[in-house]
């Protein structure tokens, strides 16, 4: 997700290579499914073999400022959600009122709940017999990351 005029800051390619598209697969065979609504913005994935929605930002408006991007997310309920970046909490994340804040830091002795030394904007969402996805995010800014349950699951 980036501005139209390139204005906004974007981790850099020499930071972080892009993938580059190999032109091998079309949307038409490709695994996922990519839906998009142009006003007001919002964008889903699917699983194209069992039509099931792994990313919908319908829920919520995509707010993209120049240092503030809010983007929500639908979860099934009860999810097995993973990841987030280094810390202490337990490995299978806590989905009611969590808030995750990643920012890059390091300290002595560190106490339950905290980060750790760096920060990986990915979670992996496991649905079982249906199959585990990631999401990433490439971005370099600090970041609040809730996953709640009130008006449905909500990332």
């Amino acid at each position: 997700i980036q501005d139209a005029a390139n204005q906004v800051y974007q981790v850099p390619s020499s930071v972080f290579d892009r993938p580059s598209s190999s032109g091998n697969c079309s949307a038409y065979s490709a695994d996922l499914i990519f839906n998009y609504i142009e006003s007001p913005f919002s964008f889903s994935v699917l699983r194209r073999s069992t039509n099931e929605t792994l990313f919908d930002t319908s829920a919520a408006s995509l707010v993209f400022e120049s240092q503030y991007l809010r983007l929500r997310t639908s979860l099934p309920a009860s999810p097995s959600l993973y990841g987030l970046g280094e810390h202490t909490d337990p490995f299978m994340l806590n989905t009611t009122n969590y808030t995750r804040t990643i920012w890059n830091r390091d300290a002595y002795l560190i106490p339950p709940g905290t980060n750790l030394y760096g920060d990986h904007p990915v979670y992996f969402d496991h649905r079982g017999a249906n199959g585990t996805h990631g999401v990433f995010l490439l971005n370099s800014n600090g970041m609040n990351i809730v996953i709640d349950d009130t008006a449905g699951q909500y990332l």
